[in-house]
Order: structure tokens, then C-alpha cells, then sequence
């Protein structure tokens, strides 16, 4: 059969947005299986079987979101016009908070917000539409660093 001449799988995963330009994390892989443990957030999962003779076409998975997690009256949110300013208060003092905010999986932008407090604005708000924003503590604050912890 054709799965006894794969020699193995590439994975590629990449987080999305992917507001710090890195290339996706190359996985690879000679077993069927692999765990990932992904931060709470979006990205893209690339499978590709490989053999003597090439690649197969890839197979694209989007990691789901998270709506379970929501955490009702920890975020604030007050719009001003097109921006939104957001405060929370923040259960620890990380070196920085990266934010996520969109409409979807293919609207989502990526702010790294570097001072202590637990406020900062948003821009470019759409009236009438629903909005997603997601705020991660971290102690990465650079981009060439996300992917790598």
C-alpha cells in the first residue's frame, strides 16, 4: 500500500496572526502522532507525508477556538470612536502582554503591550461587529522569541 512508502511527516505550525513574520516551526516526524501544546491561540497546522519520491499535498488544520475559556467581567472593554480601550487587572506582573483581537480566524491582529499596568488601546474598530480580544501573559516580548517557548 502507499503508506508503506512514507518515510515520515513534516508538521509545520505556525501561530496566527503571525504579526512577528517567523517562518512556521518544522516538525519532523517518523511516527503518525504527535502532541503539541499550544498556547491560547490560533494557528495553522501543516501536515505533509514525505517519501523517496516527494511530498504529499498538504493537509491544513486551523487549532479551534477557545470560547470555553472566557472569562465574563475580568475584561473590560469601552469603545471611543473606532478604538477600544481595554483593562483588566492582571493576576501577576508578567514582562508583557501579547493581545489578540479580531473578528475571526482571518481578521485577527497581534499587539505586544509592554507596560505593567493592565490597560491599552485597540484601533480600527468596525461599528456593528463582533470582537474577539485575548490577552496572554508572557515573558516573551520579543517576536524571535514566541515560538521557540
Amino acid at each position: 500500500t502507499q503508506s508503506e512508502n512514507i518515510l515520515g511527516y513534516y508538521v509545520n505550525v505556525e501561530r496566527i496572526p503571525n504579526g512577528c513574520r517567523d517562518s512556521p516551526n518544522r516538525i519532523i516526524l517518523k511516527d503518525r502522532r504527535v502532541l503539541l501544546n499550544l498556547s491560547m491561540a490560533y494557528y495553522r497546522v501543516n501536515i505533509f507525508a514525505y517519501n523517496k519520491a516527494g511530498e504529499s499535498p498538504q493537509t491544513i488544520y486551523i487549532v479551534p477556538d477557545f470560547s470555553a475559556t472566557d472569562l465574563p467581567g475580568q475584561i473590560h472593554v469601552k469603545h471611543q470612536g473606532t478604538n477600544a480601550v481595554v483593562t483588566w487587572t492582571p493576576e501577576y506582573s508578567p514582562k508583557c502582554f501579547v493581545v489578540d483581537w479580531g473578528t475571526g480566524k482571518e481578521d485577527i491582529h497581534m499587539k505586544i503591550v509592554t507596560m505593567a499596568t493592565g490597560n491599552f488601546t485597540l484601533d480600527n474598530f468596525q461599528p456593528y461587529k463582533l470582537y474577539k480580544i485575548i490577552v496572554h501573559a508572557s515573558d516573551v516580548c520579543q517576536c524571535e522569541s514566541f515560538t521557540r517557548h
